[in-house]
């Protein structure tokens, strides 16, 4: 068998790959062959990084597949519009056979079940997995990017990482830190990329004013102000779906941005 990584995943969920074939192959990432994605019902809850059959796996080439992995998730949770919740990657079984006196024991960690909503699950193919890690960007500056919203996806209360959501995407198309950059942007570019599927408008709450306001612009809004006669009910399954929404307006910024 060959030498692999697998890394445990908790908290991207409302996902699903259709058939039975979870894995597809990889090229041009050194000694990495192939890519396993394991699933648990309606949650991604692994990752199996495959390594050619000589392969000694040092520390190097730990941290190289934990970013590379690290990368492929938070394109996911971006491009595939999955629901995030207490996001964590974990090193959690190395097969190292090639390791000179360990005989190719296993180290591993203790993993816990997570439980997984039913409803309403998007279903992928795993060729649209592949072409998402076929996709990762070989540029470093996009690279250090990814990984920035990365530790922003891993923040445990979703209002102060909804907040942080808004602060990057706000960096992404506002030169100025204006949001009403982030509004033009979601009113001239998003919006008219793809009229079937638009963020909504309303008008703001500002005294005074009758402006509208963008639905990602508004909830930001309110949760920065702390205004509790604005809170609607529910206001946490909101925010998860708003959540999904400004990534969507996230990942089209970047994929449309040299």
């Amino acid at each position: 068998m060959n030498p692999y990584i697998l890394f445990y995943i908790t908290g991207i969920k409302n996902i699903a790959i259709s058939g039975e074939n979870h894995s597809f192959p990889v090229e041009n990432q050194g000694s990495i062959v192939s890519i396993d994605v394991l699933m648990k019902k309606y949650c991604l809850e692994g990752i199996k990084v495959w390594f050619s059959e000589d392969t000694f796996i040092d520390q190097v080439m730990k941290e190289n597949a934990y970013q590379l992995v690290e990368l492929f998730l938070i394109n996911i949770i971006g491009k595939l519009n999955a629901v995030v919740d207490k996001f964590t990657i974990q090193e959690n079984q190395i097969y190292n056979p090639n390791e000179v006196n360990k005989d190719g024991i296993f180290t591993a960690r203790t993993t816990i079940g997570i439980e997984c909503s039913t409803l309403a699950i998007p279903i992928y193919s795993i060729e649209q997995f592949y072409k998402i890690f076929s996709g990762i960007p070989s540029d470093s500056e996009k690279r250090d990017r990814l990984l920035v919203f990365s530790s922003i996806m891993k923040i445990e209360n979703i209002a102060i990482r909804y907040l942080i959501q808004y602060e990057f995407l706000m960096s992404l198309v506002s030169a100025k830190h204006r949001q009403k950059d982030v509004t033009d942007y979601i009113n001239h570019i998003f919006n008219p990329s793809d009229p079937t599927h638009t963020i909504g408008f309303h008008q703001t709450r500002r005294p005074g004013k009758t402006f509208s306001e963008d639905d990602i612009t508004y909830l930001r809004n309110i949760l920065a102000h702390n205004d509790s006669n604005a809170i609607p009910e529910k206001i946490n399954q909101i925010i998860s779906g708003m959540s999904q929404a400004i990534n969507e307006v996230i990942f089209f910024c970047l994929d449309t941005t040299p």
